[in-house]
């Protein structure tokens, strides 16, 4: 069984002080249950916050003492190892404060700052040779939802997205991980229903077997991302192809974002 994951994605919110005082609060409410920590803890489920370039360093140190396993990612990454990239965060920059996983592919990024998927094919490439982990978003716009062509987008971002990356070791080791975040649900308030996702998630998972392999399907983790919240997580996380949830606005309350690691289990 593919074991469930919660990620939340601060996108641009909380500096170094904000995000020491969210863990604050938020470590204690996880300590203090011991059936979340010991399921966390064991592996059971996998949180992880993706924070600004700015505050991955105090949401580390924020960890260093803590009873609970948390991991901590970047939101997007370069391509490039190092250079004249003015504004840019390398991996090589990120492993130095043992940073081992990154968001790449966000509609947001796609979408307000135009990265291709080549672009983005070429920043997961490099991630995978430096050993860094991934969450791989994909999803279609209302606009294309609306003419049908949903799964030919999906295929061409996970065709092209992927091209040329050793699939066989990195989702073996499960070190690539599928969201699929429609972006017309994304910051709308507008969810997919539990039923619509996991169509949709059915069908990245059958692309996935038709491509590398029935083993490789299997083992893919594949999360559903767009206006999760607290109430919807149960029912999300019934489907058999949805293993886990990327959240967004959610995951920016600490009380919020246990509620939804509780509803999670």
């Amino acid at each position: 069984m593919r074991k469930k994951i919660i990620a939340g994605n601060w996108k641009m919110n909380f500096g170094p002080v904000s995000t020491s005082d969210y863990f604050h609060e938020l470590l204690p409410m996880i300590s203090s249950n011991p059936q979340i920590k010991d399921k966390i803890n064991g592996g059971e489920i996998s949180i992880e916050l993706y924070v600004p370039s700015i505050s991955l360093f105090t949401a580390m140190q924020s960890l260093s003492n803590s009873d609970v396993l948390i991991k901590i990612g970047a939101q997007n990454i370069s391509d490039k190892l190092e250079g004249a990239y003015t504004g840019e965060i390398s991996v090589n920059m990120l492993s130095e404060i043992s940073i081992k996983a990154s968001i790449i592919g966000h509609s947001e990024r796609r979408h307000i700052y135009k990265e291709t998927n080549s672009e983005i094919n070429k920043k997961i490439i490099t991630a995978m040779s430096s050993n860094l982990d991934v969450i791989f978003c994909i999803g279609e716009t209302l606009e294309e939802r609306n003419s049908g062509t949903t799964i030919d987008i999906i295929s061409e971002q996970i065709t092209t997205g992927l091209a040329n990356v050793n699939i066989d070791n990195n989702f073996k080791d499960l070190n690539l991980i599928i969201a699929y975040e429609p972006v017309w649900a994304i910051g709308t308030g507008l969810t997919a229903s539990s039923a619509d996702a996991q169509q949709i998630c059915q069908k990245i998972r059958e692309l996935i077997s038709d491509k590398y392999g029935e083993i490789i399907a299997h083992n893919i983790h594949i999360l559903y991302g767009g206006s999760v919240k607290s109430n919807n997580t149960k029912d999300l996380l019934s489907q058999a192809d949805i293993d886990g949830l990327l959240i967004g606005g959610a995951s920016l309350k600490p009380d919020i974002f246990f509620s939804i690691i509780e509803n999670s289990l």
